[in-house]
């Protein structure tokens, strides 16, 4: 059943749309994960654990908005499951962060990608959306982790480490 609101929204904006949203909740579930490993007792990185609860709630608050958006247009949402296949968390920080940083990367392809359809469907209020509300953050955080792998390189595991944690209470 159509919706009476739908107008200048394509089917394959739709999609791609849904399949980012499905695709932010899974680096929330990701970013979720990390948080309480670095929270564990054996970990004790808490300043890690706050910045991935923060990337977390990020990540689900742009699925949130997508929702809503896909609602705003006459859109419908097609949640999926959350993948099982997660990567590997490691004890140290510095190969989560990376692997944190890439999945981050591979989010931001795809937006790039559903940027482009939208565009090409000339669909200008769901690139005015993507614009404005998410790709400046995307790219706000993957600088974030760039930097965070520099300073991990830097201070290495130990005390720098625990020092370096601390910039993030």
């Amino acid at each position: 059943m159509a919706s009476a609101i739908r107008q200048n929204f394509h089917e394959d904006c739709e999609a791609a749309l849904n399949n980012h949203i499905n695709l932010q909740l899974h680096i929330s579930y990701v970013f979720t994960n990390l948080r309480h490993h670095f929270a564990r007792d054996d970990i004790a990185l808490p300043g890690f654990a706050k910045y991935f609860g923060k990337a977390s709630k990020i990540a689900n608050d742009h699925a949130e908005m997508l929702m809503k958006y896909l609602n705003k247009r006459g859109g419908r949402l097609e949640l999926q499951n959350i993948s099982s296949q997660i990567f590997k968390v490691q004890n140290d920080a510095l190969p989560n962060v990376i692997n944190a940083l890439d999945m981050k990367k591979k989010v931001n392809k795809h937006l790039l990608e559903v940027r482009q359809k939208a565009s090409d469907k000339e669909d200008n209020h769901t690139c005015h959306i993507l614009d404005d509300h998410i790709l400046v953050e995307h790219v706000d955080t993957m600088k974030e982790l760039g930097h965070m792998i520099t300073k991990l390189e830097r201070v290495g595991t130990g005390f720098g480490l625990y020092i370096f944690d601390k910039e993030f209470d």
